[in-house]
């Protein structure tokens, strides 16, 4: 019986290691005969199987491969691994990016280093895609090329998210108090912090979400806070009242750079003067992460 379940085991073992190897070998596929836009190899969705190579014999010159995209993707489109000397080959070939109706989208792709693999070149699109549709990768090597080399289309989303916590400053701010009974409510003098050269923020970060902490002494009932950035006339109003966090109506669709000096205030109703302190800006945003890499 001990045999059995044992072989048992070794096949369940056997039968999850080959699954395995099949889902890790389905993220590249080698393709050939895709020499013109009628033979394009088809990659559906441009995000289901990221990795596409291309084996040349000396007399082919051009790859294609077709792809659907949604309207708003960013995309990355890298050709690396180019013959046996990568960084001479790389020069040997033509990445462009056509339309439907086989026209260009885009200039040919450059010559790129990721920092974080200095030694690895390759050339690169960026792609914001502007209306949903099918579209068309060519890799066309220099007729000149009298040997056999092999080239590596990948596809990657360039957006990735991150999100930060900033201490605002001075380190208290105060209010008056509203002893006039104003409808509008009194606004307090203003906090902020300068996040243009923030390291920890990546460049061209867009904001997608903002939201505020503090504290109040004493505490009131009918507080608002409120922030903008010091380029702004118009402050941002929390949705809801409360002495303690803030949360806006505010998206990417605002356009906001997180990499920006950013202000913070508070409105209070009550007629008793208050102060606010250990006041927190919390950040959350995307960026397209392939700006860091270097010509």
């Amino acid at each position: 019986m001990k045999s059995v379940k044992k072989i048992i085991f070794l096949v369940i073992v056997l039968c999850f290691t080959m699954m395995g190897t099949v889902i890790v070998s389905a993220a590249q596929y080698n393709v050939s005969g895709n020499n013109t836009f009628d033979t394009a190899y088809s990659a559906g969705t441009w995000n289901v199987a990221n990795s596409y190579m291309r084996s040349f014999n000396p007399q082919e010159t051009s790859s294609f491969i077709s792809f659907s995209a949604t309207a708003g993707d960013h995309i990355g489109i890298r050709m690396t691994d180019v013959g046996l000397t990568p960084t001479t080959d790389l020069n040997n070939f033509t990445l462009t990016v056509y339309k439907a109706d086989r026209t260009p989208a885009l200039p040919p792709g450059i010559p790129l280093t990721d920092p974080s693999l200095p030694t690895l070149r390759f050339k690169y699109i960026r792609f914001d895609v502007p209306t949903t549709g099918t579209y068309y990768i060519s890799m066309v090597r220099n007729s000149n090329l009298d040997q056999s080399t092999v080239g590596t289309i990948s596809f990657e989303n360039r957006i990735k998210s991150g999100n930060g916590t900033f201490t605002m400053s001075p380190s208290s701010i105060s209010n008056p108090g509203n002893v006039n009974l104003l409808p509008g409510g009194v606004e307090s003098s203003v906090a902020s912090v300068d996040l243009t050269q923030n390291a920890s923020i990546p460049k061209d970060a867009a904001v997608t979400k903002v939201t505020t902490s503090s504290t109040q002494t004493p505490s009131q009932g009918n507080v608002h806070h409120e922030v903008k950035l010091s380029s702004q006339s118009a402050w941002y109003i929390a949705t809801v009242s409360s002495a303690t966090s803030g949360s806006y109506n505010i998206s990417a669709a605002n356009n906001l750079a997180a990499k920006s000096v950013w202000q913070f205030r508070y409105n209070a109703m009550a007629m008793g003067s208050s102060t606010m302190s250990n006041i927190k800006l919390n950040l959350s945003y995307t960026y397209d992460y392939t700006l860091a890499y270097q010509p």
